[in-house]
């Protein structure tokens, strides 16, 4: 009598221990797609803002990044032109595109985040070298893009570059809209 009592006792133990289990792996199922839908919704404004940042900096409508939250991380793939094979968009995009394009697409990140989600009172942003690697014609988009936001955003835009001629050029481009434009040259 008493060891059927004891088996009961156990019985029951692991029955609540497995259905505790139960409704522990559905909560953690539950929570972990609403953190995967809210990220998803989180990214959407960002991802459609920097592709449209990243057609009017680069001359090719057709290169850009798609954004996937994948549990812990934020992948990125490849957009693929219409004529281009499927495999495209399934690689790194690194292997797709070119310095330049990467850099374009880095600053059209940058740009779209800070718009997208404005994490502080002062509207500016800080970039290091944004046109690496890029031509004049990718050059005077970013510059247009800099300006507009300036004008329209009221953003302040520090950057730094070891590029005399270019720092020259956007100086220009700024004075050229009457946006005031300081030059800071350090020298070793």
């Amino acid at each position: 009598e008493e060891a059927k009592r004891i088996m009961d006792a156990c019985q029951n133990r692991i029955s609540a221990i497995k259905k505790a289990k139960e409704i522990a792996q559905n909560a953690t199922t539950e929570a972990s797609r609403k953190v995967q839908d809210f990220n998803a919704d989180f990214l959407k404004p960002l991802s459609t803002l920097m592709n449209k940042i990243n057609r009017a900096i680069l001359s090719e409508p057709d290169i850009g990044l798609d954004l996937k939250v994948e549990k812990k991380k934020i992948a990125q793939t490849a957009i693929k032109a219409a004529d281009a094979p499927d495999v495209v968009s399934k690689l790194n995009p690194q292997l797709v595109h070119s310095e330049g394009q990467m850099a374009a697409l880095a600053v059209s990140m940058l740009c779209a985040a800070n718009l997208s989600f404005p994490w502080c009172r002062w509207p500016a942003l800080v970039m290091d070298d944004p046109l690496q690697h890029n031509d004049v014609i990718h050059a005077a988009a970013f510059a247009d893009i800099m300006c507009n936001l300036v004008e329209v955003r009221k953003h302040q835009i520090f950057l730094s570059t070891h590029d005399i001629a270019q720092a020259e050029f956007l100086r220009r481009k700024f004075g050229s809209r009457n946006i005031p434009c300081t030059s800071v040259h350090l020298l070793g």
